[in-house]
């Protein structure tokens, strides 16, 4: 059982029985050894199993820019 600190955004999650925090580790799948942060990069798996590692402008490229405003391309006449 994992509980939650006792604050409106907890910072850490703690299990109750023993009121100790958790830690998290990233682990390479094939090897179980762990991976430095520095050694991790963002990527994509394609079918064939192989994969493709993306750059940071790749992926912000890849998502569309988003606004608050609305963009009035024309007026289309009404009938009242």
């Amino acid at each position: 059982m994992v509980l939650l600190r006792g604050r409106k955004r907890p910072s850490a999650l703690t299990v109750a029985k023993w009121r100790v925090s958790v830690g998290y580790k990233r682990i390479n799948k094939k090897t179980g050894k762990e991976i430095a942060r520095e050694q991790i990069v963002k990527g994509i798996e394609c079918e064939d199993g192989q994969s493709v590692v993306l750059s940071d402008a790749e992926i912000s490229a890849a998502y569309p820019k988003t606004t608050q405003t609305i963009e009035i391309e024309a007026f289309v006449p009404g009938s009242y």
